[in-house]
């Protein structure tokens, strides 16, 4: 059952055979995962079992890429190793604090949640996957010995992995229009989603309406802290915003408040101008494949077909749906 191990009960109770039932690296990972300096670790062989499978799943995942080929896609791989650069820049950051149980999630969940939507992307790159696989078990080192040492071993290496430097943040490797482009994807995948389950529609066309140019400039003009009232000057000298003159200053507005919520983080993703409109169409196959439907995507500033004028509401990383 469960037990408190804490210093008013001794600091520590014994758990007969628990190496050997749940193994040592799984145990390592439980502790570090659930544990932190201010709180009193449980013990609870339910959720230690659940360390000891995500502990083989991290071996079976590392088998998969093992075996893979190599085959180049240009984005999807500058985007595996955006975030692959951006987890050990974080993890760096954990571990320079103490903070164990984040590195630990980051090493042991997130990078495997990244790997394995690369994949579903169609990311399919055995090469580079290696490479981080290289890497990857020298940031599992300090957390699971055991398991990355075996890794290592099957990676072809020499010598320990636990004797290897820690990898160091590249920041050449990250991609800011990469990571907006999957965040792009993803959020839209969302979006439908949440359409579908409150219609209740069973889609047959998703009608997918890119954000026009000027909401882009908004959006940059607003980071860059320029005024209400500037932004709306400069806006209604172009002709063809003038007659839109209410949706405009309400965009303004609304989108001031909108970024104001958002962490830094996300803020520095609309920096980077991306052309969603080919992003979402090169992405079609996929989307289609993921939700069974024909997906047409167009631009907001003259949609073909918007039989409910959805396409106003796109905004930037945000585009309207339309669903039939």
């Amino acid at each position: 059952g469960k037990e408190k191990i804490s210093k008013s009960k001794g600091g520590a109770e014994p758990i007969p055979k628990a190496a050997e039932t749940y193994g040592v690296d799984a145990m390592r990972l439980y502790y570090s995962h659930v544990s932190s300096p201010f709180v009193d670790v449980e013990w609870d062989p339910s959720v230690v079992t659940s360390y000891r499978n995500r502990v083989s799943h991290i071996w079976n995942l590392a088998q998969e890429i093992l075996s893979m080929k190599e085959e180049e896609n240009p984005d999807l791989d500058k985007w595996m190793k955006s975030m692959f650069a951006r987890r050990i820049k974080r993890i760096n950051e954990f571990m320079e604090r103490y903070d164990l149980r984040d590195a630990a999630n980051d090493i042991f969940f997130e990078i495997p949640n990244d790997i394995r939507w690369y994949r579903r992307r169609g990311g399919n790159n055995g090469k580079l996957l290696k490479e981080m696989l290289g890497e990857w078990v020298k940031l599992m080192a300090p957390f699971t010995p055991h398991l990355a040492e075996e890794i290592w071993e099957k990676l072809g290496n020499k010598g320990f992995v636990s004797l290897e430097t820690f990898p160091e943040y590249d920041e050449s490797m990250i991609s800011t229009e990469a990571e907006a482009g999957e965040l792009l994807i993803k959020g839209l995948m969302e979006d439908i989603q949440e359409i579908l389950k409150v219609t209740g529609i069973k889609a047959k066309k998703i009608y997918v309406y890119t954000a026009e140019d000027w909401k882009w400039d908004v959006y940059e003009k607003i980071l860059k802290g320029e005024d209400v009232g500037k932004i709306m000057k400069e806006l209604m000298q172009r002709e063809e915003l003038r007659k839109l003159g209410k949706e405009v200053s309400k965009f303004i507005k609304d989108s001031i408040a909108d970024l104001k919520k958002l962490p830094e983080q996300d803020k520095k993703r609309f920096g980077a101008k991306i052309n969603e409109f080919e992003i979402l169409r090169n992405a079609v196959d996929f989307l289609e494949k993921e939700f069974g439907a024909e997906v047409v995507v167009e631009k907001a500033e003259k949609p073909v077909y918007d039989p409910a004028n959805k396409s106003r509401y796109a905004r930037p990383l945000k585009p309207a749906i339309y669903v039939e």
